[in-house]
């Protein structure tokens, strides 16, 4: 979404668009990423659950939690939306104190 932003901003400034953003909305932006990391998963021979960064298979192999496949992934996920959530909530705190202009005199 970063570079997605970066590279409309870098658009507007320049005048000129990139062409690898001609025909991206930013939904088909994330959608192309999510489609290429997963075909790089699958060229290297990596399986899908590393995504987890090996979080899954931690949780399964811990002898005094002992997950199932279904409970690990499941808390893999909440972690995941719980960690969005957080890294949304910096970032919009960031974003409305720059657009304060008392914060922005002081810029």
């Amino acid at each position: 979404v970063f570079v997605y932003w970066y590279l409309g901003k870098k658009a507007e400034a320049t005048g000129q668009r990139p062409r690898l953003m001609k025909n991206f909305s930013l939904g088909r932006f994330l959608m192309f990423g999510a489609v290429y990391a997963v075909l790089f998963q699958l060229a290297v021979g990596s399986g899908l659950g590393d995504f987890s960064f090996g979080l899954v298979q931690i949780l399964q192999e811990d002898e005094f939690l002992n997950f199932s496949v279904e409970k690990a992934s499941g808390f893999y996920a909440a972690t995941a939306v719980s960690a969005a959530a957080a890294v949304h909530y910096y970032v919009d705190s960031f974003v409305w104190k720059v657009s304060d202009k008392r914060t922005q005199q002081g810029l």
